[in-house]
């Protein structure tokens, strides 16, 4: 089962939690990747903290603004990528993919 970091309480990194997460599949326009590789960099950190320019949803706050992977099912009316393709995600603020699935113009 793929496991989601994400944390419920403000403060620093040791708030973060790994979760076992349920996929649904993909739909239209997304891709599931499988993760190989996250980032939790600055923003991130300022995120958990509560002092990003976006608050958190409390409690169940995603992480996983950035990451790279390989593509493991994809939904209707994607036709730039196939399954097993290596991409990087990275959002910016778009929508998180940690765990889930990602609309595919989030890939490069």
């Amino acid at each position: 089962m793929p496991i989601t970091a994400q944390f419920d309480t403000l403060g620093g990194p040791e708030n973060v939690k790994l979760i076992d997460t349920e996929v649904t599949p993909p739909a239209a326009g997304e891709v599931q990747i499988r993760m190989r590789a996250a980032g939790l960099n600055r923003a991130e950190l300022l995120y958990i903290a509560g002092h990003y320019l976006v608050q958190p949803p409390i409690p169940e706050a995603p992480l996983g603004a950035e990451g790279a992977g390989e593509i493991v099912a994809i939904g209707e009316d994607v036709s730039d990528y196939s399954i097993g393709d290596r991409v990087c995600v990275l959002p910016m603020m778009k929508g998180r993919c940690a765990g889930r699935s990602c609309h595919s113009t989030l890939l490069f």
